[in-house]
């Protein structure tokens, strides 16, 4: 075993713990002989046969409806996040949670009511598990806290994460136009809805009185701006989450992180990260006064303050 997990590591570049587990699934009876032995021929057959569920394409701007996927061990976890649980802070760590059921976990979490924190430190979560957060955080407007530190999420995942987050610079008159008329839609049925919940009983209690905290009713915005000869847009998105951390995972380009982050909202947490060093660097060669004049080239944010960057 130790020779077979010593060349799948070096082969795919896998810890030898994640080879350790891989080896022990595939020598059972359903995969082989069972005697001890296993290839990489046999590991590369059962690679080819699993089936990869669609991920349903990548997110679109301003999507009307959640997206929804149901996963037998996943809707365990998806049943504390969903629109009918009270629950306001829930906390999966060290769960091995994975991609599949991460996926059933954003799938509910797209329709919580009362969730403020959800924390899901240490587990296996990769890009593509980024990538469904993600899509739920576009109709997600209550969550104040993603914790998503010590998992698997490259700089890759990172993208995903803050695409919805924040503000996005739109510099097409046609794309803003577009995102103007959807967003004239959502605004009546904001209205809609406000006016429902008029109608209503009144905020929920709790069984001491308290009002439980509810997601708050909003719709996108997409403001013109001028500079200059310039015309672009500013479409601001989810403005709720205010603390994604994402310490502990291997987020390597600081270039990119500088790039993302005028456009977010509250902190980004990225303490122990293979890119923290550098953004230090990058932090302290930049001080300078206030009022200095910004680079030439420098990115329209709308006066947007951007995301903090937690680093050590």
């Amino acid at each position: 075993m130790e020779r077979w997990t010593g060349a799948f590591s070096d082969a795919l570049g896998v810890s030898s713990e994640d080879s350790g587990r891989i080896f022990h699934i595939l020598d059972q009876p359903e995969y082989g002989c069972a005697d001890g032995y296993v290839s990489l021929e046999g590991l590369q057959k059962v690679l080819d046969e699993i089936e990869t569920p669609d991920d349903g394409g990548e997110p679109t701007a301003a999507s009307s409806s959640p997206p929804v996927f149901t996963d037998v061990l996943g809707s365990a976890f998806a049943a504390f996040v969903d629109s009918s649980c009270i629950l306001e802070m829930v906390s999966f760590r060290s769960c091995n949670i994975c991609r599949l059921e991460t996926r059933a976990i954003a799938s509910s979490l797209a329709t919580s009511l009362h969730l403020r924190a959800l924390n899901l430190w240490n587990n296996r979560i990769c890009d593509r598990g980024a990538g469904y957060l993600a899509v739920a955080l576009e109709h997600n407007f209550g969550l104040l806290y993603l914790g998503l530190g010590k998992n698997l999420i490259t700089d890759s995942g990172l993208e995903k994460l803050c695409q919805p987050l924040g503000h996005t610079l739109v510099t097409e008159k046609a794309e803003a136009d577009k995102l103007v008329k959807v967003i004239k839609e959502q605004e009546k049925e904001l209205a809609k809805q406000q006016k429902d919940q008029q109608k209503g009983p009144g905020p929920p209690k709790d069984g001491n009185g308290r009002e439980r905290y509810v997601a708050p009713l909003r719709c996108d915005v997409c403001n013109e701006h001028h500079d200059d000869e310039t015309t672009y847009w500013i479409w601001t998105r989810n403005d709720r989450l205010k603390t994604l951390n994402l310490e502990q995972n291997p987020i390597s380009d600081a270039d990119a992180v500088e790039k993302l982050r005028p456009f977010g909202i509250g902190s980004l947490i990225l303490r122990s990260t293979p890119c923290a060093p550098m953004l230090l660097q990058h932090q302290k060669d930049s001080v300078q006064a206030e009022s200095a004049e910004p680079a030439e080239g420098a990115v329209h944010n709308g006066g947007a303050k951007g995301w903090t960057l937690i680093l050590e």
